[in-house]
């Protein structure tokens, strides 16, 4: 009988090791000032690409041209942005113990890109348009340069939330009221041999609100080094404007291709950022500090307008190119609570 009690107690001091509660680091009580009210305040240095479609402006044939005739030959030539910088900056209020957080975000950034192709050195090899210029030798040079302009506001409200069971998570879920403008330029040249030159610029205009659902996450792995990210998508509608335009150095000045068109249009904007972060709790301050790869898409506004040419009572064929705008690259933050 005494051993059966031995034994029993001995289960049963076994059984409370294993499923008794580890006592919490006491550094790790609070990892996320959750009950502070606290103003923040972020700056964020980006530096992004875009990537499009339906860019391509000439093709350089690499290939002697065939006597009856070719369609598009050679290695295409498009449009290509470079690397640029932007920035994009926050002020906010969270407001404990309740556990909301009401922020404004701005960005903006300017990017773009210019190339330029030369005609081949063989005779029976050319530099064939995309677009149709107003010349009449073969082309010798065809150059790109395009711009896109970027603007975003954000009106924002989460709901924190700091798990229970796991201090080391802290989710944010909330809404945003979203405003966002970008304008797209892009100018195509041809010069031939007798210096003969046609300029075609494509121009795009998109402002529009929306509503944007946001969800975003700090995952604490230990000192003070945490995984961040936050993943959006947003629907705005708004106003959309297109101008294609074509010059030539024969018109004086005197466009002969002038095409505009206005719409309103919905675009969809999914929005994904991860990275590694440090955050650190001074007091009733916290700090952190973000790099991370943030990607960006927009659908439906990117248009490129083609026209075939004729005599002024003649047919003209409009080719609308569509495609969506990628934004992405490195975007790091400094942020402060207070």
């Amino acid at each position: 009988m005494i051993l059966k009690s031995k034994a029993l107690l001995t289960l049963l001091l076994l059984s409370s090791s294993l499923f008794a509660t580890e006592a919490p680091n006491p550094q790790e009580e609070d990892l996320f000032n959750q009950h502070e009210q606290s103003f923040l305040v972020n700056g964020e240095f980006i530096y992004w690409t875009v990537s499009e479609g339906s860019l391509d402006y000439s093709h350089r044939m690499n290939a002697s041209t065939p006597s009856n005739g070719t369609l598009a030959s050679g290695s295409a030539r498009r449009a290509q942005f470079d690397w640029n910088p932007g920035y994009r900056i926050t002020a906010g209020y969270f407001r404990a113990p309740r556990f909301w957080e009401l922020s404004g975000e701005y960005t903006f950034i300017h990017i773009n890109g210019s190339q330029s192709v030369n005609r081949p050195s063989e005779n029976d090899r050319y530099l064939t348009p995309t677009f149709e210029p107003r010349i009449d030798s073969p082309i010798e040079r065809a150059t790109s340069d395009i711009h896109l302009h970027y603007k975003m506001f954000n009106l924002t409200a989460n709901r924190v939330f700091v798990l229970k069971n796991n201090a080391h998570f802290r989710l944010k879920l909330g809404a945003s009221v979203c405003s966002a403008w970008l304008h797209q330029r892009w100018r195509v040249g041809y010069i031939d041999a007798a210096r003969e030159a046609s300029t075609i610029n494509n121009r795009w205009q998109y402002w529009g609100v929306g509503f944007r659902l946001n969800l975003g996450f700090d995952w604490f792995w230990g000192n003070d080094f945490y995984v961040t990210g936050k993943f959006t998508t947003a629907l705005l509608t708004g106003h959309y404007k297109n101008h294609a335009k074509y010059e030539s150095s024969r018109d004086s000045g005197v466009p002969y291709g002038n095409s505009r068109y206005n719409d309103y249009r919905v675009t969809l904007n999914p929005q994904f950022i991860l990275g590694p972060s440090y955050q650190k709790s001074i007091g009733s301050m916290r700090i952190e500090v973000f790099a991370g790869y943030e990607m960006t898409l927009w659908t439906n506004l990117q248009e490129i307008v083609r026209s075939s040419r004729s005599s002024g009572s003649g047919e003209k064929v409009t080719l609308r190119s569509r495609g969506d705008v990628a934004i992405q690259g490195l975007t790091t933050r400094l942020s402060l609570n207070f």
